[in-house]
This record gives C-alpha cells, sequence and structure tokens, in this order.
C-alpha cells in the first residue's frame, strides 16, 4: 500500500505516462487479482496455507523491488498483473491463516480485529509511502516497502498453523 498513491506520479514523471495509462496499470493489477481469483479455494485445499502465504508474499515483494529497474509500459503492464495474481493469494491466504489461528467460538471477533488492522495498515502504508517519497526519493520507497513486507513475510513464519486436512 506504501506504493499506491505513489506510482502514479512515478510512472508518469519517470516513463512520461499519460493518467490515463497509469490508471490501465492499476487495472492490470486488479485484472491480475481477478484472473486468479476461482482458483483461491482450490490453492488454499491443495498446498500448505502458510507456504502459499509466504510465497504468494515474497513474489509480491519481488515485483516491487522491480519497480525500481522497470522503464517501459508494456514490462510495467506485465508487472502489475503478476503482481496481482500474487496480491490476490497473499490477501486470500492471510485471511484463512487468520481465521484458522482462532478458535471457533472466537473466530468472529477474530475476524473483526483481523479487518480492522488491515483497513489500518492500508492507511499507514498510504501515509508511510507519502512521507517517505516526500522526504527521500523513489528507490528509497521502494527498499522501505520491501523491508516491511519482509517484516511482514517473518511475522507469518513464526505462526504456528494447526493442520487442516485437504479437502477432497
Amino acid at each position: 500500500y506504501m506504493l499506491v498513491p505513489i506510482l502514479p506520479v512515478v510512472m508518469a514523471e519517470e516513463l512520461n505516462l499519460s493518467i490515463a495509462t497509469t490508471g490501465s496499470m492499476f487495472m492490470a493489477m486488479v485484472l491480475g487479482m481477478l484472473l486468479i481469483g476461482p482458483f483461491y479455494s482450490y490453492l488454499m485445499d491443495a498446498y500448505r496455507r502458510k507456504t502459499l502465504c509466504i510465497a504468494a508474499f515474497f513474489i509480491v515483494l519481488v515485483t516491487t523491488g522491480c519497480y525500481a529497474i522497470i522503464h517501459k509500459p508494456f514490462e510495467l503492464l506485465l508487472l502489475s498483473l503478476a503482481q496481482g495474481v500474487a496480491f490476490g493469494i497473499a490477501n486470500c491466504s492471510i485471511i484463512t491463516l487468520g481465521i484458522d489461528v482462532n478458535v471457533s467460538d472466537s473466530r468472529s471477533k477474530g475476524n473483526v480485529i483481523f479487518g480492522w488492522f488491515t483497513r489500518l495498515g492500508m492507511i499507514l502504508g498510504v501515509a508511510a509511502g507519502s512521507a517517505v517519497y516526500l522526504n527521500y526519493d523513489f528507490s528509497v520507497l521502494i527498499i522501505a516497502s520491501v523491508a516491511v513486507g519482509l517484516a511482514g513475510i517473518l511475522s507469518v513464519m513464526t505462526m504456528r498453523i494447526p493442520f487442516r486436512a485437504p479437502i477432497g
């Protein structure tokens, strides 16, 4: 979320893209999330949820780092599409993990708390991204974004997830 307010500005300045074109890059990310959508349930049941979450999270971080080296619109479009797929899987799997770590009696409370923290994370990510970019530059923003993402991966790695037998 740190890149959300800044990426269109950087795309317009660095690549001389129009606002409409920068908007289409975000649409490519949404398209990636929609394309992988029908396979979420299968992926959650076919693979270990924690491993899937960490792998998807890692791909999001790699694609985030790639924004620093991409300079062509078509490459940016493909990168946004790939990031959307990974972001969709990461979001779905982290929600599933959040449900898995709660006991049945506390699941509703846990979901509410998790939902509020994700909203807070979105707001803080946008604010932090804007602050870093305004005080430093885009490369520092990429590094900060990847560092925060690595902290997220480490927190998921420390979670103890109870075994769930695959359905089917």
